[in-house]
C-alpha cells in the first residue's frame, strides 16, 4: 500500500475535464487552439510582410508564410506601429509597473508613441510576446539566447 504525499493528493490546478472546469474546479481558462495560443492571439498583427511592408497577424503567418521583415530591422516607426496596432486590438490591457502604478492601453499607447523610456518598455515586452506566439502557433518556441 503506498501513500500519497499531501500535494499528490491535492487538486491540480489547470488540468481541464469535458466539463470545462479544471480538476480543481474553476472555470476553464481563455479558449486556447492546439497550440496553446490564446485566441484572440491570432488576430493581432505579428510583423511586416516582406514584399508588401503590410502588417501580418499570426493567422496569416501561419496560414500563407509571407516572409516576414526581420523583427531588428524594423524602423522606429514600423516597430510602433506594430506595438501599437497590437495594444489598440486587445479587448483588455494593463500593466503594473513598480514606482509608475497600474498603465491601461491610452497611456500604454501615448508612452509607446512618444518613445519614452516606459514606452520602449512596453515595446520590448510586446515584442517578446510576439516571438513567443509565433513559437507557440509554428511548434518552434523561442529559441535559446546565446
Amino acid at each position: 500500500m503506498s501513500e500519497e504525499s499531501p500535494q499528490e493528493s491535492l487538486p491540480q490546478k489547470g488540468l481541464e475535464h469535458p466539463a470545462g472546469e479544471d480538476v480543481a474546479g474553476n472555470t476553464a481558462a481563455p479558449p486556447q487552439s492546439k497550440y496553446g495560443v490564446p485566441e484572440r492571439q491570432w488576430e493581432l498583427p505579428v510583423g511586416f510582410c516582406g514584399c508588401c511592408k503590410q502588417p501580418v497577424t499570426l493567422r496569416e503567418l501561419v496560414e500563407h508564410a509571407p516572409p516576414l521583415l526581420p523583427s531588428d530591422s524594423l524602423t522606429d516607426e514600423q516597430r510602433t506601429k506594430l506595438v501599437t496596432g497590437r495594444l489598440l486590438g486587445q479587448r483588455k490591457f494593463s500593466l503594473s509597473v513598480y514606482g509608475v502604478g497600474v498603465i491601461d492601453r491610452e497611456r500604454a499607447v501615448c508612452e509607446v508613441e512618444a518613445g519614452s523610456k516606459l514606452g520602449q518598455s512596453i515595446a520590448r515586452v510586446e515584442m517578446t510576446m510576439i516571438q513567443e506566439m509565433i513559437g507557440l502557433a509554428t511548434g518552434k518556441g523561442i529559441p535559446p539566447k546565446a
